[in-house]
């Protein structure tokens, strides 16, 4: 382990140890959600850099890729790049979900309470979805490349479309309950007892609500990201940590624009009591209802 690793598990140590824990009394008898959800939030972004660091330290010698370690570098990478956009990202995610509903159409004081609601279910079981995400993405990637696929844009879409339907299966659950608290706008609600009110209004498999929003709102996006990055990356080279964030988030932003329309009727469907119909009619009934703007909130 490298220098930089070492500091960085000091930093985090150091972070926990000096994060005020103050005895319980009769009216706090533990720290307040939000302050846990904060705490969590730093210390996973601290966090992020270690398993970066370690994954750049095992790749340090040349190897030559196989399918195994396509699928390990996949699993450290998804899981680091996971930890960084759910931690600095959020508030951002925050407001946004609140924009694209009915009632947060305007810009007030309300969108912006609590940017951190809801973000320790993503970061439990969102990281090792991500994880899951890219380890299967790389190594499907890397099994076309051995039976001779070469068209990028083929194997970029059929990985993306193979990799994000384990990834929702994990990860829906999660997103409706981060949804419904951001919708809240509160931490106060555990995500447990959210699961448990949805399961007893619409069962089990209400949890997978807004899975098929999710699922196709992600594979256009991902697609067209990873292709508008490697076109960026070929046209204007792709050495440097700053050049590559750069392209990355020049990528993320065409994509994400693109498919916005999508992400709309994603938190349309997962708000409570959200009627249950297809992708088409409810971006129709959105654009009849309110007009093009609330498709791009």
């Amino acid at each position: 382990m490298n220098t930089r690793t070492e500091w960085h598990f000091c930093i985090l140590i150091v972070c926990q140890a000096l994060t005020p824990q103050p005895p319980p009394t009769k009216q706090q008898h533990r720290p307040q959600p939000c302050t846990t959800a904060r705490r969590g939030a730093l210390q996973a972004l601290v966090a992020a850099p270690v398993v970066r660091a370690i994954a750049a330290s095992a790749a340090e010698t040349p190897q030559t890729p196989t399918v195994s370690r396509e699928v390990l570098s996949g699993l450290a990478g998804g899981a680091a790049q996971r930890i960084t956009k759910d931690v600095v990202l959020y508030p951002i995610d925050t407001v946004k979900v609140r924009l694209q509903t009915v009632q947060g159409r305007t810009l007030s004081r309300r969108v912006f309470v609590d940017p951190y609601a809801g973000v320790l279910a993503p970061l439990v079981v969102g990281v090792p979805a991500a994880a899951l995400f890219f380890g299967v993405k790389d190594g499907l990637g890397e099994l076309a490349a051995e039976r001779g696929l070469t068209d990028p844009f083929l194997v970029e879409a059929v990985t993306v479309c193979l990799a994000n339907a384990p990834y929702w299966l994990a990860r829906a659950p999660i997103e409706l309950i981060k949804t419904r608290q951001q919708l809240a706008n509160t931490t106060m609600e555990k995500p447990w007892a959210v699961a448990q009110t949805i399961i007893e209004s619409d069962g089990l498999a209400g949890l997978w609500t807004g899975f098929r929003e999710s699922y196709w709102h992600a594979v256009p996006a991902d697609v067209l990201k990873f292709s508008v990055y490697r076109a960026l990356k070929d046209r204007y080279g792709g050495a440097g940590i700053f050049r590559k964030a750069l392209l990355g988030s020049a990528a993320s932003a065409v994509a994400l624009s693109a498919t916005t329309p999508l992400d709309v009727a994603k938190t349309r469907s997962m708000e409570r009591g959200a009627a249950s119909e297809d992708i088409i009619k409810r971006l129709g009934a959105i654009l009849d209802t309110e007009g093009v703007g609330a498709l791009y909130a």
